[in-house]
């Protein structure tokens, strides 16, 4: 009887520590878990070795690790190595059936002539998680807030004063303009920049890690996030649903401050009892079906039934062997995966579990860098308007950066989404997002300009060249302060304002356990909004 192996795909990406500059020339090296050489390649212009196909991990490996079942089919060892920069080696590079696997390894250069010894990473197996402690997700507790702080926050806001009700421990504000205009506009909320990450004590590869703090920007946080949740998960519907669920959770304790009124110095821990687990290698074990779905949705959320803008504590489990909690109205990561293959939407799969009054929504802008920037509409050939040459602009430093003309020369377009624009959106996506041919189009999408934006800036910040120039003061909101007068219209998509007001934002919303009062601190776009200017 033939045995049918299952395959998957792999490419490799070498970049520079820092200002991710693509090393060509890099000798990759891929073997099996004994030590035996499969492949030996070499890195392109663009830092990346050629696409290989390899024996893969089936798709049941998830259920198959829970039942205690361990396999090294799909699981290899990748050792770099160039004159001018330290070796690495990662131990445990997995490969899904179906899939591509997409690790970014980042070198440091050598700081002397020897060689450096190799520096290893381990990477430990995903396995589902256990069952969590339920939370009642509407029940949060009044929180008492510094009402000097709040008046603060809103003071240059003509029209608006924070009225308070001096006999109530927890001080509420309502906002009574002078005249009645119409009503105000709909909130958008901002994902934050960072957020700090309580690793806790625990075992991993055979050694204890201490506990620890780290502070990482969001998106990253998200992706760790869901390479331990549900590393090795292909289905684009499914994906969506967990992506959703993972940020609505997120954004909940990031917005409650869960943890901080317990007088804890963090937003959120990997305590798989409580939150959420975290892969700290998730670069180097990075899966194109993950990361690509994660960069399109990062934005989305569950809102509260009959609430507009608040995250909901959206709570899941494995739904492996011996768990469930869809009978809590909590996600079940592995059935969520069938539902998909049966041709169910994520908006149908989020309904499924928490109940049909749940709807998604959107956040409006991100903190990166201590800039807003708000979210886009897709771009394509053909396209023009304001964010089309602020795209040409970052398309041009990225080029001059890293020697790619064909990506500086979108910028000669001047705001027109032409065929050079075009090309230099495929090449991106092709070469630095690693995209599947197939998802290779040369439109700018929520993904595509958000890995545009985070490498541009990643350069500008670590630039040491002249001819790197931040945002041109000519191109629409680029470099204006935060002011009154630069405030009379809306941020348009794709621009940004530099140092955003944080401040505190309280808000009541009625639930089936009556109303509830959140303040929290943020920012948030409601400040900048004409309305709010008198």
């Amino acid at each position: 009887m033939e045995v049918t192996t299952t395959t998957g795909e792999l490419i490799v990406s070498i970049y520079q520590e820092g200002d991710l500059s693509p090393i060509s020339g890099v000798q990759v090296e891929i073997s099996d878990m004994n030590g035996n050489i499969i492949r030996h390649l070499q890195t392109d212009e663009f830092g990346n070795i050629q696409t290989i196909t390899l024996p893969a991990l089936t798709n049941n490996t998830r259920s198959e690790i829970a039942g205690g079942v361990q396999s090294t089919q799909g699981k290899y060892i990748v050792t770099v190595k160039h004159p001018n920069y330290e070796p690495v080696r990662v131990e445990g590079v997995q490969i899904f059936e179906g899939s591509k696997a997409i690790p970014e390894i980042h070198l440091s250069s050598s700081r002397s002539e020897e060689m450096a010894p190799i520096k290893t990473i381990k990477i430990e197996d995903s396995k589902p998680t256990g069952v969590k402690r339920p939370e009642n997700p509407f029940n949060i507790a009044e929180l008492s807030i510094n009402p000097e702080s709040f008046y603060n926050t809103y003071k240059f806001a003509s029209g608006y004063e924070p009225s308070l009700d001096p006999g109530s421990f927890y001080s509420t504000y309502e906002f009574a303009p002078e005249s009645e205009p119409s009503p105000p506009p709909q909130i958008g909320l901002v994902i934050p920049e960072n957020l700090t990450l309580q690793l806790v004590r625990k075992r991993i590869n055979g050694r204890i890690r201490p506990a620890r703090k780290i502070v990482l920007p969001f998106v990253d946080y998200i992706k760790g996030v869901l390479h331990k949740e549900i590393n090795g998960f292909t289905e684009d519907e499914a994906i969506r649903s967990n992506v959703i669920a993972v940020v609505s959770f997120t954004l909940n304790r990031y917005y409650t401050e869960h943890y901080r009124r317990q007088n804890k110095e963090y937003h959120i821990t990997d305590d798989t009892g409580v939150d959420q687990n975290y892969d700290e290698n998730h670069l180097v074990n990075a899966q194109e079906p993950l990361v690509r779905n994660i960069e399109e949705f990062f934005t989305k959320y569950i809102e509260y039934p009959g609430n507009h803008f608040f995250p909901f504590l959206a709570q899941y489990c494995s739904g492996t062997r011996g768990v469930s909690c869809a009978y809590k109205k909590w996600l079940e990561q592995t059935p969520s995966r069938a539902m998909a293959n049966r041709g169910k939407t994520h908006t149908e799969i989020i309904k499924h579990y928490y109940g049909r009054n749940f709807d998604i929504t959107s956040a409006a802008q991100i903190v990166i860098n201590n800039e807003i920037y708000s979210f886009i509409s897709p771009m394509k050939l053909g396209d023009s308007g304001e964010t089309v040459p602020i795209i040409q602009h970052y398309l041009d430093v990225i080029g001059k950066k890293y020697d790619k003309e064909i990506l500086s020369a979108a910028i000669e377009e001047n705001g027109q989404f032409g065929e050079k624009t075009d090309k230099a959106v495929r090449l991106f996506q092709e070469h630095f997002m690693r995209l599947s041919p197939e998802k290779v189009n040369g439109v700018i999408d929520q993904k595509t300009w958000y890995v545009i934006l985070t490498r541009y800036l990643t350069i500008i910040n670590n630039r040491n060249e002249r001819n790197v120039e931040s945002t041109p003061t000519h191109i629409p909101f680029a470099s204006r302060p935060i002011g009154k007068t630069n405030l009379q219209r809306s941020n348009p998509p794709g621009a940004f304002w530099p140092n955003p007001q944080y401040g505190l934002v309280c808000k009541t919303f009625h639930t089936p356990y009556g109303p509830r009062q959140y303040c929290y601190y943020t920012y948030y776009w409601e400040i900048y909004h004409p309305y709010y200017q008198g």
